[in-house]
């Protein structure tokens, strides 16, 4: 979403209570990182959620849906694993692509996941995609989304 003049954009807690979608330039440094860093770290969290402890509960992953010249991504909660093949119920509203809609099952495979996330007590681990938006905000309203949500970036 896009503020006209005079016109404040929206945070990042409102831009998550909605659901939107946030548009980054392609290949922004922080971003790739954060792709790097929840890939290198898919293993352990994958196996956390297949046998989570007593307060690990959200676990979601976050795959890239393409259509003509556009990539959205989106969460995918629940999920299942088979082997190398997944498949789970996409958890937010599309903005810029119409391949899919909320609450359809997609299918994909383990070299999708660009991210991941689950909530353990009331912190937040993973969601290193919004870490990295994160950075290109004011810093009051990174430690205000942080407090918020319990995010560990």
């Amino acid at each position: 979403m896009m503020g006209g003049p005079g016109l404040a954009s929206p945070t990042m807690t409102e831009t998550a209570r909605r659901g939107e979608a946030v548009l980054t330039p392609r290949g922004n440094p922080a971003m790739r990182q954060a792709f790097a860093r929840a890939r290198s770290e898919l293993d352990g969290f994958l196996k956390s959620a297949r046998n989570p402890g007593s307060d690990e509960q959200g676990f979601a992953v976050k795959i890239p849906v393409r259509q003509g010249g556009h990539t959205e991504y989106f969460w995918i909660t629940p999920f299942r694993e088979n082997r190398n093949r997944f498949e789970g119920t996409v958890s937010n509203r599309p903005t810029y692509v119409r391949n899919v809609k909320h609450g359809q099952t997609v299918v994909f495979n383990r070299s999708d996941i660009v991210d991941w996330m689950y909530l353990k007590g009331s912190a937040m681990y993973g969601n290193y995609t919004t870490c990295a938006l994160m950075a290109g905000r004011p810093a009051a309203e990174a430690a205000e989304f942080k407090s918020r949500y319990g995010l560990h970036c």
